[in-house]
């Protein structure tokens, strides 16, 4: 038979407030914020997909058209972007 014994509601409370308490996140230099990144990808998807487009330039049509389709696929791939920003910039 169990033993019953009467908890005062300090002590439920503090029961609780150990077992659902957040933990300190240490956040470290590497890390990134994923909600800038997102915010970050949106503008230079708009500047790439700009400078990409087939019909910004007729001499290179077929080059234009692969990258501004890489640039559609990364849409929201801050890292990739960069990576396609400076490809851009080279050969457009």
């Amino acid at each position: 038979m169990p033993i019953l014994t009467t908890i005062s509601l300090l002590d439920m409370f503090n029961f609780f407030k150990r077992l659902f308490r957040r933990h300190k996140k240490v956040v470290e230099h590497n890390e990134v914020n994923v909600v800038d990144s997102i915010v970050k990808a949106r503008k230079l998807y708009k500047e790439l997909i700009l400078k990409a487009h087939p019909d910004r330039n007729p001499d290179n049509v077929d080059l234009a058209k692969t990258l501004s389709q890489q640039v559609s696929e990364n849409r929201y791939n801050y890292a990739e972007l960069k990576k396609l920003q400076q490809i851009i910039n080279e050969k457009l």
